[in-house]
């Protein structure tokens, strides 16, 4: 008779991560509604070494079962019949994304034009992108597993035998005087694929206006088997934080949930807002005030979700989680301390995800970043007025502070 020696488990749902567990006393049929991973461990009084029974392979049998049989009552009923098990027991293997800063990894970088070749001299304003380089790097192998932030906000990127191209990282270099590009590499979690947004691919529910949410459909990736994320004006969405997973072919993105006008006033001297800014007239009474009624029109919404920074993220892994990792704040600029060794990208609280370099002092880790001031608008504490314009006021008690931050570990783990 097999007796259960523990269960291999994976929860149902988003940031889940594989336990082990005791389970005996569970009903047997819970195991495949309230996990998608489900593997028991036996023994066996006829086999010397454990073998493992895979649940979900053997469905029709689970559910003959009635669904108050607990494991340890359904192996007693058994007797000595035989299960489909396999003599290897699964071992958990794990890999997480890490974080390194451009330059420290020894990448050259320079501003190049979108199209034309390089020793081409053209004017400042038209190098909109940038070129990294390496000697004896792999571009095609750094494009397909990771992803590049300037300043922050996440950029697309393409390649070819000359380097990596970070498409528009000129033109946001230019906008904000700082050049700091942070890479994150997914190569031990999955190959990335990187997707810009068209206007073709937002479609409207039904007959709403988009900034009640819409559709972006993904006509070519197949969403089933794969970790959706989103990167909406450059800040990154994981987690299906303000959006969720619908369909093979479907991401339903919650408009009304996005802090639209904190992100504008955070991003517009880092990234070109311009095509959206287009989409609107501006009152000559409210000065450069956002009006979040012209900022919530389709088309607005079009521009914003088909800038550069707008792109859909996909990674080839089983399932994907994330954990935040605190950093203690110094009430210096740009500092911050870690008590462990730091290979995780960094995040701000307003959202932003910043290059850092990490300095050993007294068995402590200093962790610099170029700016981590945040601003405290008004709006984040009262609704917007009535006409609608958000001017980024900011409080007159505290109108910034250092920002909170952590460590953002993202990882995946499975059973080989």
């Amino acid at each position: 008779m097999y007796t259960c020696q523990r269960a291999l488990l994976r929860p149902r749902g988003a940031n889940q991560r594989l336990i082990e567990a005791q389970v005996g006393n569970s009903y047997l049929r819970n195991l495949v509604t309230e996990y998608d991973v489900a593997y028991l461990v036996l023994k066996h009084p006829a086999i010397t070494n454990e073998v493992s029974l895979n649940l979900m392979e053997i469905l029709d049998t689970v559910y003959s079962v009635l669904e108050n049989v607990t494991v340890d009552d359904w192996l007693v009923s058994l007797g000595d019949a035989s299960l489909p098990t396999s003599a290897t027991v699964p071992k958990r293997q794990a890999g997480v994304a890490k974080f390194n800063d451009a330059f420290s990894a020894g990448y050259i970088l320079n501003r190049v034009h979108p199209t034309a070749g390089e020793g081409n001299e053209y004017p400042d304003e038209d190098l909109t992108d940038i070129l990294m380089t390496k000697p004896e790097m792999n571009y095609e192998l750094l494009y397909r597993n990771c992803l590049v932030n300037v300043n922050g906000l996440f950029h697309i990127t393409d390649y070819s035998t000359r380097g990596l191209r970070i498409k528009d990282a000129g033109r946001s270099t230019y906008f904000a005087n700082n050049h700091d590009i942070g890479l994150i590499s997914f190569l031990d979690v999955g190959k990335v694929t990187v997707t810009p947004i068209t206007e073709a691919m937002i479609k409207p529910k039904g007959t709403n206006p988009l900034k009640n949410g819409f559709i972006v459909h993904m006509p070519k990736i197949d969403l089933s088997k794969r970790i959706v994320m989103l990167s909406i004006g450059g800040y990154l969405h994981y987690g299906e934080q303000q959006y969720s997973v619908t369909g093979d072919r479907s991401i339903d993105v919650q408009w009304y949930n996005l802090p639209l006008a904190q992100r504008y006033h955070n991003s517009k001297h880092l990234i070109d807002l311009s095509k959206f800014d287009d989409t609107m007239t501006r009152n000559p009474n409210h000065g450069e005030a956002l009006d979040l009624n012209q900022a919530n029109t389709d088309e607005a919404i079009k521009a914003y979700m088909t800038l550069s920074q707008s792109f859909v993220i996909t990674i080839e892994a089983s399932n994907l989680y994330y954990m935040r990792h605190g950093l203690e704040r110094t009430k210096l600029p740009g500092r911050y301390v870690s008590y462990e060794r730091p290979r995780f990208p960094m995040q701000l609280e307003n959202g932003l995800m910043p290059s850092y370099i990490a300095i050993v002092e007294d068995d402590l880790y200093s962790i610099a970043v170029t700016d981590n001031m945040v601003n405290r608008y008004v709006a984040d504490k009262q609704p917007v007025s009535g006409d609608m314009y958000d001017n980024g006021a900011r409080l007159s008690s505290e109108r910034q502070k250092y920002a909170s931050a952590y460590f953002l570990e993202f990882g995946t783990d499975y059973l080989a």
